[in-house]
C-alpha cells in the first residue's frame, strides 16, 4: 500500500500510517468512532454526535471520559501525538476531527 496519510481497513481494523502496516489494529468501536469522523471530512464532530454514532446512545456527561479513553487509546494505535497531532484532533468542549485520512 502507498497511500500517503492514515488508512483503515474496516473489516478487520488494519491500520497503515503512510503505506506502512501498523502492529496494532482497532476494535470495530474504534473503526466506528474513526469512520464516523471520515464522514465529516476534516470538520469538527460534536462530542454529542460522536457519543451516539459509536455507542448508539444518547450523550451524558459521563460520556466525555469514555469518549477521551478510546481517543487515546486511537492515538497510541496509529502513532500519533496527543500534544502535536498530525490525524486525530480535539477541541477542547467542541469535539474531533480527522485530518489526512485516505479512502482507498
Amino acid at each position: 500500500m502507498l497511500t500517503k496519510g492514515l488508512y483503515i481497513e474496516k473489516s478487520s481494523g488494519r491500520i497503515w500510517v503512510d503505506g506502512q502496516l501498523r502492529p496494532e489494529r482497532l476494535s470495530m468501536r474504534e473503526v466506528k468512532f474513526t469512520l464516523h469522523l471520515v464522514a465529516y471530512q476534516g470538520k469538527i464532530s460534536p462530542r454529542k454526535e460522536s457519543v451516539k454514532a459509536v455507542y448508539e446512545t444518547e450523550y451524558e456527561s459521563a460520556d466525555d471520559q469514555r469518549l477521551d479513553a478510546m481517543v487515546g487509546r486511537i492515538r497510541r494505535k496509529i502513532g500519533d501525538s496527543t500534544h502535536a497531532p498530525r490525524f486525530l484532533f480535539t477541541l477542547h468542549a467542541r469535539g474531533h476531527c480527522l485530518k489526512e485520512y485516505s479512502d482507498l
